[in-house]
């Protein structure tokens, strides 16, 4: 019987034919594992009652996009002591490496050539980096701060929804 179900798909593609170099603890609520392949690949699975899902993360060759960094940066302070007020995080560009300091000084690097085009300008832009910088603890949710409606000062080449 074929199964139609995106999720299963999804872990079949990113699964099927591979080589699992190491199955590490997730370090993420919720999450199950972190299978790190040894085509660079790396993913945290999660599941509930609800059912399961996939986050993709850093693996041997870094993280494959700002979503997936900007996850990790999430689940990093959401499990770290209380900050208090002070959740924002440092970032800065350093040739091709995008640097996120959390408030704990934990440092998560990326080299932003393997990001999309869009992610790319974002972490080019001096505003796109002051955007991140208070729009990291949203994890994946971090695009909000790039719609107009959510921040009406946003730059518009990095409005979300000026792009097609």
């Amino acid at each position: 019987m074929a199964n139609n179900n995106k999720e299963f798909k999804e872990l079949q593609s990113l699964l099927e034919g591979k080589t699992i170099a190491a199955i590490e603890p997730p370090n993420a609520s919720e999450a199950i594992c972190k299978f790190v392949l040894t085509d660079g690949t790396a993913f945290r699975l999660h599941a509930t009652d609800l059912g399961f899902w996939i986050e993709k993360t850093a693996g041997i060759k870094g993280y494959p996009s700002l979503d997936a960094m900007m996850t990790d940066y999430y689940h990093h302070v959401s499990h770290t002591p209380d900050y208090g007020s002070d959740l924002d995080a440092i970032v800065n560009l350093n040739e091709d490496t995008l640097e996120v300091v959390s408030p704990d000084g934990k440092v998560f690097t990326a080299d932003i050539t393997k990001f999309k085009e869009y992610d790319r300008r974002i972490a080019m832009h001096p505003e796109g980096r002051k955007i991140l910088s208070y729009a990291a603890i949203m994890g994946d949710m971090y695009l909000m701060y790039f719609l107009e409606k959510n921040n009406p000062t946003c730059p518009k080449e990095l409005i979300k929804e000026n792009l097609k």
